[in-house]
């Protein structure tokens, strides 16, 4: 199994932040659902804080969400880092759409970055298999 402090990295460089990271960590060991209050004092975040993470987490499909009587229970979605995956890479799709793709305006690094990240996510993908 992955090591806490490069999962943390890895859920950070797929654009979500330090909050985030430390929710599905929490969630990570826990192989029942669990709910908001359960993660406030895990984390020590307050409510508002944990369920507006929450619900960015369940509609980019990290986690899974599922209504128990009055209340919403999480767990994390097995296939997670797929989904990180998946999610940053609209992200990155979404944001160049408002960029010119005209290639005389961007520099050839930039391109190469780009190229890079794709490589990288593709052989994170790769590695994601540890979760089946």
């Amino acid at each position: 199994m992955i090591e806490i402090p490069r999962l943390k990295r890895l859920i950070i460089m797929f654009g979500y932040d330090e909050s985030c990271s430390k929710i599905l960590t929490s969630l990570m060991y826990e192989k029942d659902f669990v709910d908001v209050i359960y993660l406030t004092k895990k984390t020590g975040y307050s409510r508002s804080m944990v369920s507006l993470i929450l619900k960015r987490l369940s509609e980019n499909g990290v986690i899974i969400k599922n209504r128990d009587g009055h209340k919403y229970i999480y767990k994390l979605n097995e296939k997670f880092l797929i989904n990180i995956y998946e999610s940053f890479l609209n992200k990155i799709e979404k944001e160049l759409k408002y960029i010119s793709m005209d290639r005389k305006n961007f520099s050839e690094n930039f391109y190469n970055q780009i190229n890079s990240i794709k490589n990288n996510l593709k052989n994170i993908k790769g590695e994601a298999e540890w979760l089946k």
